[in-house]
């Protein structure tokens, strides 16, 4: 965003704009300092060992136990939040991911027709059933346009009687969930790999600095 953009979006005379930016100036040479300190104390490479623990072994259950609250590690808390963010990334390639991500609502008469009339009540039809819906068999030809998958009908109404509730209903979707909540906790914030690799990055240079900046 130019300078006269955000004093246009905010509002801002030159001298509030200069001001404005002093503060976000400080602000990250703060966070840039800070993290000099992280580096030269190891925190940094402890940061990315527990980034870093995605196994194949690995699985939902035992990230929903440990999303229960088994434990206070920050550091655990990260990687496992990181690595369950790398799994769901897998599981929206999936048919069921893709379903989650990408149909929002279909027509109470596609779901009679490829579903079960019986499961079009309560909740199910407050959050999937929708008369302005796109035809079933066009919003799939949109999906496979995006995706490059064949999602057949039947293989939504399923999904939808399985999970009436929508994405919220996705047990995938509930473990990341309640870790991203513990990660806002702890942190303040949901720690994406964007984050890490920033990290990565500063880490990797050279410090300048003689003395540990305070």
């Amino acid at each position: 965003m130019s300078k006269q953009t955000m004093m246009q979006a905010r509002g801002l005379s030159e001298d509030a704009y200069r001001a404005e930016a002093a503060a976000i100036g400080k602000r990250i040479n703060f966070n840039r300092r800070l993290l000099q300190l992280l580096c030269r104390t190891g925190m940094v490479s402890q940061l990315f060992e527990m980034a870093g623990l995605a196994q194949a072994c690995r699985s939902w259950q035992e990230l929903e136990t440990f999303a229960q609250g088994e434990g206070n590690d920050p550091l655990r808390l990260l990687g496992e939040t990181l690595y369950a963010r790398q799994m769901m990334e897998e599981e929206w390639q999936t048919p069921k991911g893709i379903i989650a991500t990408h149909i929002r609502a279909v027509r109470p008469l596609d779901f009679e027709r490829w579903g079960d009339r019986n499961h079009a009540t309560g909740q199910l039809r407050r959050c999937w059933l929708r008369e302005s819906a796109l035809p079933i068999d066009v919003a799939l030809q949109e999906v496979e346009a995006v995706t490059g998958r064949l999602i057949e009908p039947d293989h939504v109404c399923q999904f939808i009687i399985d999970h009436p509730a929508g994405l919220a209903d996705v047990y995938e979707y509930q473990v990341l969930s309640r870790l991203e909540a513990r990660c806002r906790e702890q942190f303040g914030f949901v720690p994406r790999w964007g984050f890490i690799s920033d990290c990565s990055r500063f880490a990797a240079r050279a410090v300048v600095e003689e003395e540990v900046p305070f």
